[in-house]
C-alpha cells in the first residue's frame, strides 16, 4: 500500500520498494534468482513508465521490412513461435522487439528492443553459440539463453502501424492467411495488448489498492484500450496461421507484404 511495498517470494527472495524516495532493495538465496527477480520488477516498473506516457507494451513480434516506413505487429500466444520467426527473419526486416514492442495512441510502432530468451537447443540450431551467452533461468520457464536484439538486425526507427495480425498455429500443417474482421483483431489486441497477457507487469508490483494506485490503474487500461481500437481502424488486419517451419512462414510473409504492395 502507497509508496512503500515489501514483496517475499516463498523461495526467501524479497523486494523491497520506497517509490518516494527511488529507492529498491531486492535480495535472494541464489545470484540467478536474484537476476530473475530484479529483471521482472525492472521490466514491470519500466513498461509502467511507457503506460503513464501513452505507449503500451504488446505481447507479440514487431518489425518493418527495409525501405518502408510502415510497421507490422504479429499478436500471438506464448508458444506460437516469435523467437524461431524472429531468427528466420535476420537479416531480412528491422526488428521494433521480438516480445514486446510499444504501440502509441497514435497508432506508431516504438522499438522496445529487450533480449531475445532463447532456449540453448534452437540457439545452437540457428548458428549461435549457446556456450558464451549470458543465461536468465526463470521458475516457470527453464533456463533461458539472452541474445540483444541487434545481433539479427537493425531497431526499427519508430514507424506508423500498417499492419496488425492475430497469429494462430496452423490447423493443416501449412502457413495459410486472410484478411480478418475488427472483432477478431480486436480480441487479440485485448489479451495482448489491454489486459497484457504474456507481458512482464507483475501484480506484486504492478497493482496497488490505494486510491492513487487504482487512479493510475484506470488511466493505464483506459489508454490501453484507446491505442487498441485506434489500431485495429487505422491498419490493415491480417489472420495469420503458421506453420512448425520458421522458414516458410518468413517467406509468407514477404508474399504477403508484395501482395498488401499491389493493393490485393
Amino acid at each position: 500500500m502507497g509508496a512503500r511495498r515489501r514483496v517475499d517470494y516463498v523461495d526467501g527472495a524479497r523486494v523491497e520498494a520506497d517509490r518516494a524516495k527511488g529507492r529498491t532493495r531486492i535480495t535472494a538465496r541464489t545470484l540467478e534468482r536474484l537476476y530473475e527477480v530484479a529483471y521482472l520488477y525492472l521490466l514491470s516498473r519500466v513498461g509502467e513508465a511507457y503506460d503513464l506516457s501513452g505507449r503500451h507494451r504488446v505481447h507479440g513480434l514487431g518489425f518493418r521490412f527495409p525501405g518502408e516506413d510502415r510497421g507490422w505487429l504479429l499478436v500471438m500466444d506464448s508458444g506460437v513461435g516469435k523467437s524461431r520467426l524472429a531468427l528466420a527473419l535476420r537479416g531480412k526486416v528491422e526488428f521494433f522487439s521480438d516480445e514486446s514492442p510499444l504501440l502509441g495512441s497514435r497508432g506508431r510502432l516504438t522499438a522496445f528492443p529487450i533480449r531475445l530468451a532463447i532456449a540453448p537447443s534452437l540457439l545452437r540450431r540457428s548458428g549461435f553459440d549457446p556456450e558464451i551467452r549470458r543465461k536468465l533461468t526463470r521458475l516457470s520457464y527453464g533456463t533461458k539463453c539472452l541474445v540483444p536484439l541487434r545481433e539479427l538486425g537493425v531497431i526499427a526507427p519508430p514507424s506508423r502501424l500498417a499492419v496488425v495480425a492475430k497469429v494462430t498455429r496452423s490447423s493443416n500443417g501449412r502457413p495459410q492467411w486472410r484478411k480478418a474482421q475488427r472483432t477478431e483483431t480486436f480480441v487479440a489486441l485485448l489479451r495482448c495488448c489491454v489486459v497484457g497477457i504474456g507481458v512482464a507487469q507483475m501484480a506484486e508490483h504492478f497493482l496497488r489498492l490505494d486510491f492513487v494506485g487504482l487512479s493510475r490503474l484506470v488511466r493505464i487500461g483506459w489508454s490501453r484500450l484507446v491505442t487498441a481500437r485506434r489500431a485495429i481502424h487505422s491498419a490493415r488486419r491480417l489472420a495469420i496461421e503458421f506453420s512448425e517451419d520458421p522458414a516458410a512462414n518468413a517467406r509468407m510473409l514477404e508474399e504477403i507484404r508484395v501482395r498488401l504492395a499491389k493493393g490485393l
